[in-house]
């Protein structure tokens, strides 16, 4: 668990996962991210993102099931 000041305050994030060369995303890496945005007590808005290599929208929907479980 990441212990974060609770002074900090967000209005959305930017949920952006690394990809490999063939544009699918680090998933470990992704759910650690989302954990810590989790841990922290976020709720807000989560724009997906993708700028990966190959169609843009196959891989926001790779984005999408990584993200799914942490939407409210």
């Amino acid at each position: 668990m990441v212990n974060l000041p609770k002074r900090f305050h967000s209005e959305s994030i930017h949920a952006k996962a690394q990809t490999n060369a063939d544009g699918y995303p680090d998933e470990a890496e992704f759910i650690r991210c989302m954990e810590v945005a989790k841990q922290a007590g976020y709720e807000g808005p989560i724009t997906l993102v993708y700028d990966g290599p190959g169609d843009m929208w196959e891989g926001i929907e790779r984005v999408r099931k990584l993200a799914t479980p942490y939407l409210n």
